[in-house]
């Protein structure tokens, strides 16, 4: 959902993101959470188990960016998680398109290294703080819910 994606024997359609940057964002978002629960509840047996949802709207920064939550950041290395985060022994795969691209493969599985993860330290050139209670109202008020490009350049993506 995430990558370029393969059209015919040879072509590739590139600077498409289905999952983050692109109309289908919100629904692909929410069925791919909705299906990981079920499964989730599959698995341990608990049909009441629900992901925990963190309300973000007018938080002053991530209270949820701890070891015991998401991952605090490691003491040393700012991309990476804190060693006694449950995440800072995953792993990285699938991260590298240019070579899937090339080989016309989704993904070999090969590991690439820990996950970079900076917790609460976002880029704040592309996103300077949280939405408000206010702007998260104003989107949900919108009509129209995507316009063409359908790709990352897209107004409302």
């Amino acid at each position: 959902a995430s990558r370029d994606a393969f059209i015919g024997e040879d072509g590739l359609w590139r600077n498409v993101d289905f999952a983050h940057e692109a109309p289908a964002f919100v629904p692909w978002h929410r069925y791919f959470l909705l299906h990981w629960e079920h499964e989730i509840q599959k698995l341990t047996g608990d049909e009441n188990f629900t992901i925990p949802f963190w309300d973000w709207r007018d938080a002053q920064g991530c209270d949820i960016c701890t070891d015991e939550f998401l991952g605090g950041i490691h003491p040393t290395t700012s991309n990476r998680l804190s060693p006694a985060s449950f995440f800072s022994s995953w792993e990285i795969v699938c991260s590298r398109p240019e070579e899937y691209d090339a080989q016309r493969i989704l993904c070999n599985g090969t590991s690439e290294g820990p996950l970079l993860r900076n917790p609460g330290g976002h880029d704040r050139s592309r996103v300077s703080r949280l939405p408000t209670t206010a702007e998260v109202e104003m989107c949900l008020s919108l009509t129209d819910y995507e316009t063409e490009p359908m790709d990352r350049s897209a107004n409302f993506s």
